[in-house]
Formats: C-alpha cells, sequence, structure tokens
C-alpha cells in the first residue's frame, strides 16, 4: 500500500498553498522545530504515546485548554479574544464554539507553527481552514497550520 504524504492531504496542500505559494507542505516545514499549539481536544486525549512522538518539538498549551501543567502556557488577551471574534464571525460557527475559534487565535497571536486538534467539525477541515485563514490575515496574523495528529504524523514521516 502506498504511504499518503502531507501532499495528498487537500486541507494541508490548500493551507500551504494559500499562505506560502508552495505545492509541499513538507518543504515549508523543512529542517523547523515545530512550535505546536495542542487544544482541549489534544490535551484532553494526550497519551503517553503521543507525548513521545511529539518531543521533538515545543508544545503550547493556553489557560483555555489547561490551567495546570507541564507544558509552557499561552495566555488570552484582548487581541486573541478580538481575532476569536473574527474568526467565530466569518466561519459563522455557533455560540457554542467561540473557544473552538479562541484556540486558533491564542495560537495565531503566539506565531505558532500548528494547531494540532481533533476537532475536524469547526477546525480542522477543508472548508473551515481558508475561512480562518482569511480571518486571521485581515488581523494581520498569520493562521497556524491547523491538523489533526493523523495530519501531523504524516508531516513527520516525510521531512
Amino acid at each position: 500500500m502506498k504511504r499518503k504524504d502531507a501532499t495528498t492531504i487537500p486541507e494541508l496542500t490548500a493551507w500551504i498553498q494559500g499562505i506560502t505559494g508552495q505545492d509541499n507542505a513538507i518543504s515549508h516545514f523543512a529542517g523547523k522545530r515545530l512550535t505546536v499549539y495542542l487544544d482541549a481536544t489534544i490535551v484532553g486525549h494526550l497519551t503517553e504515546a503521543w507525548r513521545e512522538k511529539l518531543s521533538g518539538h515545543f508544545l503550547f498549551v493556553s489557560d483555555i485548554a489547561l490551567t495546570e501543567s507541564e507544558f509552557a502556557m499561552l495566555h488570552t488577551d484582548d487581541r486573541s479574544r478580538a481575532l476569536a471574534a473574527r474568526i467565530h464571525s466569518e466561519c459563522r460557527l455557533p455560540e457554542s464554539a467561540f473557544d473552538d475559534a479562541h484556540h486558533v487565535a491564542v495560537a495565531a497571536i503566539h506565531s505558532m507553527n500548528v494547531l494540532l486538534t481533533l476537532n475536524v467539525v469547526h477546525l480542522a477541515n477543508a472548508e473551515m481552514i481558508p475561512l480562518i485563514g482569511r480571518a486571521c490575515e485581515a488581523c494581520r496574523q498569520a493562521s497556524p497550520l491547523i491538523v489533526t495528529p493523523d495530519q501531523l504524523v504524516e508531516i513527520e514521516k516525510g521531512r
């Protein structure tokens, strides 16, 4: 069976092309130690195996996702709340999904390379990623690469 690389994951390819003009997600991150923001879906499911797989990267969470942890803490502020409101509005997310938008905003404000999430409904999907990117760009922030753990593993395999 042929191994799927990051260039065959449509939402990754679209995001990379949109912000860098590159067709290859692997080349965008080549040689970099990634900054990876973990949203609440990941923190809630983080296992020892994932900690080992991600040990080569700097890991971050915000006070939304975790109040006490062994990870570096990223804090929310007026800028992150304003960007979250913009993302929430432009993506037409339900009222209950404001924290989802706020995770992206915190990651963007703190210049994270990657937002790792299991939330494929509101964040890690081909429909939302371009909308999130445009909302971030409108606020002069770079959107993080929004991926699931499996997608990050595919990127890592190609590095």
